[in-house]
Order: C-alpha cells, then structure tokens, then sequence
C-alpha cells in the first residue's frame, strides 16, 4: 500500500481558506475571516497564495500563514472568481458580479478588463494573457 505524500495541500471552504497536510490526517484553519470563493497559487512563487472572497481578493505571500485584503476596485466587491497567468504569476483576473478585473502586478493595481454588465462566474487562464471567461 502507499502512503501519501506529506506535501501541503489547499482546500476552499464556505467560510475559510483551509491549510492541510496530505498523510498526517490533520487540519488547520489559517486564512481571511471572508468566505472564500476561490483559492489559487502563483505559478513561479511557491509560498505566494491568493483568495477570492465576499469582501475582497486577499493575497498570503507566506504559504496562508498570513492574509492581506488587497487595496483597490475589489476591496470590499464579491470576487467570485480568481485565475493566475500560468507563465507570469503576477498577471491575475478576477471575476466579479460586475464584470472582470485584470492585474499585472500581483493584484496592487486594478483595470477592468470586461465591460459592466455580466457577471463572471468561472475563469481560466493560459499564457501570453488569454483568459476565458463563464458569465452569468
């Protein structure tokens, strides 16, 4: 039989970001007091985590140890959805329920990218800036 890995693992939940270790049967509550909606790791930075919640993006550059609301046209705005450039990690987009948000400095400056009018519910992201988006 094989054993799992002791490598961590993130999991979204209702109402927090949750830390836990494959294999050592053990949970740690550890993120923004905000109910997370979507949870994704930089694609070059290991430790650097970002969370889409109720009242904001949240961004952890320690491995979820430690949670900042980022500043900007999101705080306090539902982020439903969260993707990371897979080649450039500071290259974020965020789905609101009024329209898509894009950052290229890791979510400290805001544009948004879609015009108001439909939500985004899903996101996906590829290299050299091309994002689908799942409007409702």
């Amino acid at each position: 039989m094989k054993s799992l890995s002791k490598s961590s693992f993130y999991l979204g939940l209702l109402l927090a970001a949750v830390q836990a270790r494959a294999g050592l049967n053990e949970w740690t509550t550890a993120g923004p007091a905000s109910t997370i909606n979507a949870l994704q790791a930089h694609s070059q930075i290991s430790a650097r985590l970002y969370a889409a919640g109720t009242d904001g993006l949240y961004r952890s550059p320690d491995e979820g140890r430690t949670w900042e609301n980022v500043r900007g046209p999101l705080l306090g705005r539902s982020v439903l959805s969260l993707a990371v450039d897979p080649e450039e990690g500071d290259r974020l987009y965020a789905g609101t329920n009024a329209g898509l948000y894009f950052s290229a400095d890791a979510g400290s400056s805001w544009a948004r990218a879609a015009q108001p009018g439909a939500g985004v519910l899903s996101l996906a992201a590829r290299p050299a800036g091309r994002v689908w988006a799942g409007p409702f």
